[in-house]
């Protein structure tokens, strides 16, 4: 699957992605020096195979949450949080403090729920990091924080 050779014995990656007690896989498809992509299997008891549904699909997109105004970035990682049932992702986004971001899920029916975004509308003057969380069954704006071309915040 991938377009460069890679290592699947050393890229195998075994964790219960999906919280349902069994565990699941993932192997590295793509990378490069600040994101890598992995393609996910979960453990179907029923069947009694490993399969892909909407949540491995929701797992591989590259941009996983990782958005600007127009556009993404390629997820840096992506990290499973059983003793919390969460799955967080970070990415390098910019420059200074405008330059680190990461959004939170969790698992519901086979689908991510947000839990926790930030989305970063770069400009050549500066950027705007909004931060979004999930409040009375909605995603709602939390806080907005703008900085300068520099990564500086400003005030």
């Amino acid at each position: 699957m991938a377009w460069q050779p890679l290592n699947f014995g050393a890229s195998f990656e075994a964790k219960d992605i999906n919280f349902d007690g069994f565990l699941d896989f993932s192997v590295l498809t793509d990378y490069a020096a600040k994101w890598s992509s992995r393609s996910y299997w979960v453990y179907d008891p029923v069947s009694e195979r490993f399969v892909q549904n909407e949540l491995t699909r929701e797992l591989e997109e590259n941009c996983l949450g990782a958005q600007w105004h127009g556009g993404c970035w390629k997820v840096s990682s992506i990290d499973f949080h059983p003793e919390k049932r969460e799955i967080s992702t970070s990415y390098l986004m910019g420059v200074g403090e405008c330059g680190l971001g990461g959004d939170r899920y969790r698992v519901e029916n086979d689908h991510l729920v947000v839990l926790h975004q930030e989305i970063l509308d770069m400009r050549p003057n500066g950027c705007t990091l909004t931060i979004s969380d999930l409040a009375g069954g909605k995603v709602r704006v939390t806080k907005v924080r703008r900085f300068n071309a520099q990564g500086q915040p400003l005030k």
